[in-house]
């Protein structure tokens, strides 16, 4: 884990770049929009980037600092080595990204 910090309104990530590594929060709050519209307010203990890492897909998505941020960053293949490399962790991992996906296409729908 990487020691990271953000300042406020700097990206995280940018919906569409490349997944190169997962972040999560220490301290402070990040917004997560997709095309523009936000989807929900993340604080401290919140991991991002997942599904870009385990998906091979560009991020699903926008995050934002919402004031100033401290966070650790896990580069890709440290990140996968640690899910993909133990079965319950996968299927963990696996089941988050389903959840969150449907999560942000119904908050998509009602806008």
């Amino acid at each position: 884990l990487e020691p990271v910090s953000f300042a406020d309104g700097e990206w995280i990530m940018r919906e569409g770049e490349p997944g190169l590594v997962y972040v999560i929060l220490d301290t402070g709050t990040a917004e997560v929009s997709q095309a523009g519209r936000t989807l929900r307010t993340i604080g401290p203990g919140s991991g991002v980037g997942e599904i870009a890492l385990m998906q091979q897909v560009p991020r699903t998505a926008t995050v934002r600092a919402v004031g100033s941020v401290t966070a650790f960053s896990l580069d890709r293949s440290a990140f996968l080595e640690a899910v993909t490399g133990h079965v319950e962790s996968r299927a963990a991992a696996t089941s988050q990204i389903q959840a969150r996906l449907a999560e942000d296409s119904e908050q998509a729908a009602l806008h």
